[in-house]
């Protein structure tokens, strides 16, 4: 289930943002109950960071709207956005 959210997520992100910044879906990791998920992204360029985690933020309803469409489920977990620090380390 957290690929697809990821796949969602990332397609969302893509039409809904501007060009400002580059954000991409590093990663999704999910409770074990399946209640709370965490989007973690990468934000180009560095300084735009803060930004794209704000227009994120305040985009989640829309994107769980749109998972639970998308992913034909009743209960859309409760979504929180990171900034992944660890990407670079792969």
């Amino acid at each position: 289930m957290s690929e697809r959210i990821k796949e969602v997520a990332a397609e969302f992100i893509q039409y809904e943002s501007n060009t400002a910044s580059l954000i991409t879906v590093t990663r999704v990791t999910m409770s074990d109950a399946g209640t709370k998920t965490t989007i973690y992204v990468s934000v180009l360029p560095d300084d735009k960071a803060e930004e794209a985690l704000s227009f994120l933020s305040r985009r989640r309803r829309v994107l769980g709207e749109k998972l639970g469409k998308d992913m034909n489920i009743r209960r859309i977990p409760r979504i929180s956005f990171e900034l992944d620090t660890n990407e670079g380390l792969f």
